[in-house]
């Protein structure tokens, strides 16, 4: 939890069995009223609804979050879910501008899903800078229709999954060509990261401290701007699986 926050509004949720293992990272909308209690609302039914399936379809996903959105009392929330199987079918879902990064067996880092903010690549350093925060779409009763991103797959060995708050991509350098913004997901910044903890130690959990740390020692250190790179810290709160 960060400074400014009076609670944190973030939850998370974590289910295994023999056959399958679920995840979820849900962060309430900060500067709303009730936004732990949208994530955590949301959290327990996404979770509840989805340990009774073997693999969802997409349509699955949409039901799921949508009962979830409906359920929410007061408050707002975004949402991001893994669900992987013992055979490595996968199931990816997301609400708003909580990302699910992949990384490659060669190192490669993606962004599964479109990351749902109102800036993105090409618009100004400024007015990124300015409306990062603005999400296109949310959980809870916003008067408005819900984009849910899903997908489908099957992932190989020694693929790894990211996902995470904002607390984390907003942490991290984008690029920067003409006053235009590139890679506004982190994605070459989050590679390089990842590099320096594969050669130490780069298990699940190693790689959670270190994001986490990296992440508290940019805040601290403020705004870097080198070469085309460009980091603005923003204190918020962090949650990483």
């Amino acid at each position: 939890m960060k400074k400014g926050h009076s609670e944190c509004g973030d939850s998370a949720f974590f289910y295994s069995d023999s056959e399958k293992a679920i995840f979820g990272v849900f962060d309430g909308v900060s500067g709303e009223s009730n936004a732990s209690n949208a994530s955590s609302t949301a959290a327990k039914i996404c979770l509840e609804k989805l340990r009774l399936l073997s693999i969802p379809l997409e349509s699955d996903l949409i039901n799921i979050v949508s009962s979830a959105s409906d359920s929410i009392s007061k408050g707002y929330t975004t949402a991001v879910i893994l669900f992987i199987t013992k055979k490595g079918d996968f199931a990816i879902c997301s609400v708003g501008d909580s990302p699910i990064y992949s990384i490659s067996n060669d190192g490669k880092v993606d962004n599964e899903l479109p990351i749902g903010r109102v800036v993105g690549d090409d618009d100004s350093v400024f007015k990124f800078l300015q409306h990062r925060n603005y999400v296109t779409s949310v959980l809870g009763h916003s008067g408005k229709d819900i984009q849910i991103h899903t997908k489908l797959g099957k992932i190989t060995s020694q693929t790894s999954f990211v996902i995470c708050s904002d607390g984390l991509s907003d942490n991290l350098f984008f690029e920067s060509f003409e006053g235009a913004v590139a890679d506004s997901a982190g994605l070459n910044d989050l590679s390089l990261l990842l590099v320096k903890i594969a050669s130490k130690n780069n298990s699940p959990k190693n790689v959670v401290s270190y994001l986490e740390n990296t992440v508290a020692d940019r805040i601290q250190n403020g705004r870097i701007e080198e070469d085309n790179r460009i980091m603005v810290p923003k204190e918020d709160d962090l949650s990483i699986i």
